[in-house]
């Protein structure tokens, strides 16, 4: 199956997107055709190329392409999944699917939309799409988070009623090893993900601390997993906060600190996050906009992380045209 898949990929006069296509009829008829003994082996086999294909993916900038290949990919790996559902490998790349779709595709027309519903006035269409795009972001994360979950399920299967109390959440955060990684950072990355868009919901805010916990873990076995998510989301998390519901400036800036030292200057995420939130919530709109209008210019440049930039650039265009609604 290597060989065919490997045929298929070198290809000649293909463009990345009938590359992926072609790729995901191969791997379609594998699935069906396998008998069950074998199934499993197709199924590891399946996930390790899938994976491989995200890093590939992530290594590109053309999120138009990426906006076409990811959601055909996650139908796929979700059928793939019917064969073996306990397969946590697979459920953890379902999780960073869902995950990256969503922040990459999604999240940034939602913002667009809600910025501009709030520097007009109320309009029924523009609030229609806002509530739906809103809704389908909400929803994907979740999913996200479920898929995590079960993955962390697979190793241990009381994990939903240790992190629901809170008198168990930290021993058991303790008892996740390197072997988890992943799933614990996709987890948190979807749950927090989900609750920094819901933060008028009281029921999110009740699980923040669960994807706080989740993202501390991964800093403590393996900081630069991700380019260091990890502190990524915690600068988000305690920079979009009060004090009294576990924001806190001073862990916020640490941790963009942390995660300039591991993924360095050129990672223009890191700076997207500490614009949009921190110097958001201290309410220096001067360095905001100075650091948004560097990062738009810097993100067409070639650099080791084409993908993330691109985003960053994306999303700093829009966060320019909102200053206004961002500092009211």
């Amino acid at each position: 199956m290597s060989l065919l898949i490997y045929d298929v990929i070198q290809l000649p006069n293909q463009d990345a997107m009938s590359r992926s296509k072609s790729i995901m009829l191969v791997l379609a008829l594998v699935v069906t055709l396998c008998a069950c003994s074998p199934r499993k082996l197709a199924v590891r086999e399946i996930t390790a190329i899938a994976a491989n294909g995200m890093t590939a993916l992530e290594q590109d900038d053309d999120l138009d392409m990426l906006a076409q290949a990811l959601p055909a990919n996650i139908k796929l790996l979700e059928m793939v999944l019917a064969s073996n559902p306990d397969d946590g490998e697979l459920l953890t790349l379902l999780a960073r699917s869902y995950g990256s779709y969503n922040f990459m595709i999604l999240e940034p027309k939602f913002e667009k939309a809600r910025f501009d519903l709030l520097a007009l006035d109320a309009n029924d269409d523009i609030e229609t799409e806002v509530l739906h795009l809103k809704q389908t972001v909400s929803r994907y994360y979740q999913k996200g988070a479920a898929y995590a979950l079960k993955a962390l399920e697979v190793d241990h299967p009381d994990t939903l009623a240790q992190l629901k109390n809170v008198s168990t959440i930290d021993a058991f955060m303790r008892d996740l090893g390197p072997r988890q990684v992943a799933a614990v950072f996709w987890y948190g990355f979807n749950l927090a993900a989900w609750v920094n868009l819901n933060l008028d919901s009281v029921q999110a805010l009740s699980q923040g601390h669960i994807a706080e916990k989740c993202m501390r873990r991964v800093i403590e076995l393996q900081p630069a997993y991700f380019n260091g998510g990890a502190h990524l989301v915690l600068i988000a998390y305690y920079a979009s906060r009060s004090p009294m519901l576990g924001g806190n400036l001073d862990a916020a800036r640490r941790h963009y600190d942390a995660l300039k030292q591991i993924s360095g200057d050129a990672f223009l995420m890191a700076d997207l996050f500490y614009a949009r939130y921190y110097l958001q919530r201290t309410q220096d709109r001067p360095a905001c906009e100075s650091l948004l209008d560097e990062i738009a210019r810097a993100a067409g440049q070639k650099s080791a992380y084409p993908l993330f930039n691109k985003v960053a650039g994306h999303k700093a265009h829009i966060y320019l045209t909102a200053l206004n609604e961002l500092f009211e």
